[in-house]
């Protein structure tokens, strides 16, 4: 049995939906400038850690290294010197060593190093 056609027409309300649209394109803009400033924030931390870590390097480590380089030396030649005395003039090591040990401790005393 055929009762015969249904016609029916649904009308759609879609203004909602261009709303929704162009709330998301808002958000998607401020958020990439979000981003963006927050990359160009980063790089410039970066860049000012990386001028501290080189000035670092140049005003503090290799000053270091340059001072324990010369301490090294100095020790070096006060030894040499120490030893010298035990071969040419013939004086008994421990006694010698007696000297090093009171020259050491007198030398912040007299602001002098034992080479000086």
């Amino acid at each position: 049995m055929n009762i015969g056609a249904l016609v029916a027409t649904l009308g759609v309300d879609a203004s909602g939906l261009a709303v929704a649209s162009a709330s998301m394109r808002k958000f998607e803009a401020t958020t990439n400038a979000s981003i963006t400033s927050i990359n160009t924030r980063l790089a410039t931390t970066g860049a000012a850690f990386k001028k501290v870590g080189r000035n670092m390097s140049m005003y503090l480590t290799a000053p270091i290294l340059l001072v324990g380089g010369a301490a090294a030396k100095m020790h070096m030649g006060f030894e040499a010197s120490m030893t010298k005395i035990i071969g040419l003039v013939g004086v008994a090591r421990h006694q010698v060593e007696a000297w090093t040990e009171d020259i050491i401790k007198r030398a912040p005393a007299l602001a002098k190093t034992p080479e000086s």
